[in-house]
């Protein structure tokens, strides 16, 4: 959690337990099951937004706690062996004194790392700086609470506050958002290309310009569609827009399928693509370094860690 929501959260939770002395002299934890219910109940359904909003952030911390512990038998696996090795020299156990490098990559999402991979095989020499740690994609179970702890920011409760209060979650890992989201993948529409053509006065980019490094990146992620029928809850939300006159489609995923049906599908995240790429390239990563500073002085860059 954020510091700044740290000590709001602890006073909320304080006034919430002793909101039932005022009118029964105990603690909200210490009544009866029925008397808790109603007072969810009521702030559930408060004209204040602010209660609204502290019941419906211990509502998902309760959905994700009973997820997580139907998910607890998942056996969560190590980084592969070949990756294992190569990390064990190209990865960086902790800062250097002085850093030294042709081009440095500050990220490891898939802006980061594909350009840092595409760089390091062309034969740079590139440093990938990551604020958060190297896990494999099977360090833990998908979507569970152990995940939000190891590879989001924060542990996923991020808040922009103001007049409109936004939640949003971010990968803080090697590999970023590709190793916590579904891999959803769209090719840039040709209406957005246009306009960036127009706006930022862009050469080649149109769609037969970009289309073998749509093809490159498509392969390379095996971007598929589901090789079987939509789960339920897709099928759901399909039927509900079908009923309500929208578009709807099924959109590609980067993902690879294995196993006898191709009942195994396996989310082909940075660490399960460029990253190794990057690393048998001769690239080297640093995990778990916040860069805190870039200065220029000259010809020359630094950066402060």
């Amino acid at each position: 959690m954020p510091d700044y929501l740290r000590s709001p959260i602890k006073l909320a939770t304080l006034g919430f337990d002793l909101l039932g002395c005022l009118r029964t002299g105990r603690l909200f934890h210490s009544r009866s099951a029925p008397i808790r219910a109603c007072q969810i109940a009521a702030w559930k359904n408060s004209n204040w937004g602010f209660q609204r909003d502290f019941i419906r952030y211990y509502e998902s911390l309760a959905t994700f706690a009973l997820y997580s512990r139907q998910q607890s038998n998942i056996a969560t696996q190590p980084l592969p062996a070949v990756l294992e090795e190569i990390k064990s020299a190209q990865v960086l156990s902790h800062p250097e004194p002085a850093l030294h490098c042709e081009i440095a990559v500050v990220e490891s999402d898939p802006g980061g790392a594909i350009t840092a991979c595409l760089l390091a095989e062309a034969g740079r020499d590139v440093l990938v700086i990551e604020e958060g740690p190297f896990h494999s994609l099977e360090s833990c179970a998908p979507f569970s609470l152990e995940e939000m702890v190891q590879k989001y920011r924060n542990g996923g409760q991020t808040v922009a506050l103001g007049k409109n209060k936004i939640a949003y979650v971010e990968g803080r890992c090697v590999g970023g958002g590709s190793e916590i989201n579904s891999g959803l993948y769209h090719r840039t529409p040709p209406d957005v290309l246009e306009s960036w053509r127009d706006r930022f006065q862009v050469e080649a980019l149109t769609d037969q310009d970009l289309d073998p490094h749509f093809v490159a990146c498509e392969q390379e992620l095996s971007v598929s569609l589901l090789p079987d029928s939509p789960p339920a809850a897709s099928l759901k939300l399909q039927a509900g827009a079908m009923r309500l006159g929208w578009n709807c489609l099924e959109v590609p995923r980067w993902f690879r399928y294995s196993g006898p049906n191709n009942d195994r599908g396996a989310r082909q995240s940075m660490t399960r693509s460029f990253i190794p790429r990057f690393l048998k390239a001769g690239g080297r990563l640093l995990p778990g370094t916040r860069v805190g500073k870039i200065a220029r002085a000259g010809e020359k860059w630094s950066l402060q860690v």
